[in-house]
């Protein structure tokens, strides 16, 4: 059980690091464009991470799961909204796993 757990928090961290990775990638602007660059990053799109599982609302996972979701927005400087979702409400744990491995 602990094994899984693990695991999730594995698979969340990896899905926030993709996520950070391709929202702070790009190719380099050259001075002519650059200024045109900067006011679209004004308007920066928000991503939402949909953080679901299977422990109740007042169990120490959901802890947890409140305290990635402050870390996150905090160090992403509000690009990254992340909505928590207990109790399996957005679905049970296998299809989670099929939604993030593709199987």
């Amino acid at each position: 059980m602990l094994r899984r757990k693990s695991n999730i928090l594995i698979m969340l961290m990896l899905v926030f690091v993709l996520i950070l990775t391709t929202a702070c990638g790009g190719d380099k602007l050259d001075d002519a464009t650059e200024s045109d660059a900067t006011s679209e990053t004004d308007d920066e799109e928000v991503y939402v991470l949909r953080y679901g599982h299977d422990h109740m609302p007042d169990s120490p996972f959901q802890e947890s799961a409140e305290q990635f979701k402050e870390i996150v927005e905090k160090e992403s400087e509000g690009r990254i909204e992340v909505e928590i979702y207990p109790a399996e409400q957005i679905g049970p744990r296998q299809r989670s796993y099929r939604g993030l491995t593709g199987r």
